[in-house]
């Protein structure tokens, strides 16, 4: 039922956009277009084994909780992550795509803060089972392919821009 749910709310966003055109969509259903399609793509595969997944695990306005998670995190490595991100705070000109090792072609989509600085606080706990707390000037979506990084970049940029997100100056 969640899925076929999923796919009518899909339908129905795709629909609306069609006749609205991408730049009259709102946050919210942008958001929740986001939310939907990275629980279908935010997702890389290795050794044909699910090894990473990204998910919007929450949202009010503009800002987006972001949880990931890797199976194949050594001690050292991060096994879970979680940021709150107000998407205000990120420059939507600079959305970078970048081709991840591995099988199924999965692709990392970046961005970066308009003040790039390292603010955003982000929570992490590596293979070991330590936890800290660090913090990144870049956030990253881990998806399934090229396609729809792009697809997601771009519904991406059109929230960090409704949100009032501005180009970094240099």
């Amino acid at each position: 039922m969640k899925i076929l749910s999923t796919f009518v709310f899909i339908i129905a966003l795709a629909t609306r956009g069609a006749s609205q055109g991408p730049n009259q969509i709102s946050l919210k259903d942008t958001v929740g277009w986001m939310t939907s399609f990275l629980g279908q793509h935010g997702m890389s595969m290795a050794n044909g084994k699910l090894a990473d997944t990204t998910k919007i695990s929450s949202s009010e306005g503009c800002t987006i909780n972001i949880t990931h998670l890797s199976t194949w995190a050594t001690a050292k490595e991060f096994k879970t992550r979680s940021e709150s991100v107000n998407l205000r705070d990120f420059d939507p000109t600079n959305i970078r795509f970048r081709g991840m090792s591995g099988d199924g072609g999965a692709y990392e989509v970046t961005i970066e803060r308009t003040d790039s600085l390292p603010k955003t606080e982000v929570a992490v706990e590596r293979g070991d089972g330590t936890k800290e707390t660090l913090k990144f000037a870049q956030i990253s979506f881990v998806m399934d392919s090229k396609e729809n990084a792009g697809r997601f970049g771009a519904a991406l940029h059109h929230a960090i821009k409704l949100c009032g997100g501005t180009t970094a100056p240099f």
